[in-house]
């Protein structure tokens, strides 16, 4: 059974997102399973702090970084196949909205509805000339 599909994704886009998302998952475990975390008075603090300025802050760019690159050519790719890419990104986001709302009632803080308001945000930067 031969499928032939004709997939134009980007793999490295794909591999950064997943090193991303681990990097985020990795730093989040304590909260998801309530691990108590260290005194503040404790050398591990530093470590803590360390991991938030050099693993969190950077999973957070990579990330925030490939949203905008993917907005750019899922619209992109949207118009060539027909004038509705405003459109289609505006239902993902929507999409993107709803599941956000729902998850930020179970975790606090999370950003998943943040992306799709900053994504309304960029649609009108589309069209700027580059």
């Amino acid at each position: 059974m031969n499928i032939e599909m004709n997939d134009n994704r980007i793999d490295v886009i794909d591999y950064l997102r997943g090193f991303a998302l681990m990097g985020i998952l990795l730093i989040n475990i304590f909260d998801l399973l309530n691990i108590k975390l260290p005194s503040p008075h404790s050398i591990d603090t530093s470590y803590q702090r360390l991991l938030l300025i050099f693993v969190e802050s950077r999973m957070y760019t990579i990330f925030t970084f490939l949203f905008g690159m993917s907005f750019y050519i899922f619209i992109t790719r949207a118009k060539e196949k027909s004038n509705n890419g405003y459109l289609l990104f505006i239902r993902r986001l929507i999409i993107l909205s709803i599941i956000g709302n729902i998850h930020i009632t179970f975790f606090p803080g999370e950003v998943l509805a943040l992306y799709a308001r900053w994504g309304f945000f960029l649609l009108p930067f589309y069209k700027v000339k580059r």
